[in-house]
């Protein structure tokens, strides 16, 4: 900003140059920058730390995803297969109806209840934790710290699953 001045002080003393245009052609490329940063992540400098302003469609990789009408053990199944012990539930549409775990797949096999719908014992949509594709990750480390939940799923304006979020990607990206 203060180069931007310099030029825009230099270049209006000299004849015949058009200040407004001049300023105009001068800022353009400072605000592209700026939105490049802004929209593939800014980090900023504060006297308490840095904070990164990454967008959660930049930290997600793809989520596992389980119909809420699935038997638990295609559930169990899906996890072995796709090494994971996090599934979002989904509606027909793809809408986020809650998370099913390894914990909740170990409480039914425990009932022996294997054969019963996924919908019964994972955690409904109301006390699941997810944040949207355009969340920051300050905000989305604030949902993990307050919840403790390490894997959050990420929906669109839709409530469509695209994504989750895991605890250890985060690290290994500030890592660095």
């Amino acid at each position: 900003i203060f180069a931007i001045a310099l030029v825009l002080k230099i270049v209006s003393s000299l004849p015949g140059a058009d200040i407004n245009i001049l300023s105009v052609i001068l800022v353009i490329p400072l605000i592209a920058v700026l939105i490049i940063m802004w929209r593939y992540s800014l980090k900023v400098r504060l006297p308490w730390g840095e904070i990164e302003y990454t967008p959660a469609k930049n930290l997600m990789r793809e989520a596992v995803t389980v119909e809420e009408d699935a038997r638990i053990k295609d559930a169990e199944r899906i996890m072995g297969e796709r090494s994971t012990d996090f599934l979002s539930v989904v509606d027909g549409e793809g809408k986020l109806r809650g998370v099913f775990t390894k914990i909740d797949a170990h409480n039914a096999r425990m009932k022996r209840r294997l054969n019963r719908k996924v919908k019964d014992f994972m955690t409904k949509l109301d006390d699941t934790v997810f944040c949207s594709i355009d969340d920051n990750l300050k905000g989305i480390l604030d949902k993990i710290e307050k919840t403790g939940h390490r894997i959050i799923p990420v929906v669109n304006e839709r409530k469509e699953v695209v994504g989750v979020i895991d605890g250890l990607d985060i690290l290994r990206k500030l890592a660095r």
